[in-house]
């Protein structure tokens, strides 16, 4: 499971641990407050395609390995939540 950071047109990149899209910083609340993200240099999102990053920054292979994503490769959304238990819920 990935998360789209980046649609079509813009530029992502990270750089001092933080994660920017068209040159403003991304805010992910959902991240441990700790997570730093590797720099990468900017990355411009090809059209119809998506840049996606998993959470386990650290050991995710994700957009910053194979590139932007076609928009025929997602498959659903996530809806709910079921770990840690004591944040079970829908999102």
């Amino acid at each position: 499971m990935k998360r789209v950071v980046g649609l079509p047109g813009e530029t992502v990149e990270a750089r001092d641990g933080n994660v920017y899209v068209d040159g403003r910083l991304l805010e992910e609340p959902y991240l441990p407050s700790e997570t730093r993200t590797e720099d990468f240099p900017p990355t411009d999102v090809p059209p119809s395609s998506y840049f996606v990053m998993g959470d386990n920054r650290s050991a995710s292979k994700d957009s910053r390995v194979f590139r932007a994503i076609p928009e025929s490769s997602i498959v659903g959304r996530v809806f709910v939540r079921i770990w840690p238990l004591d944040r079970l819920g829908f999102l």
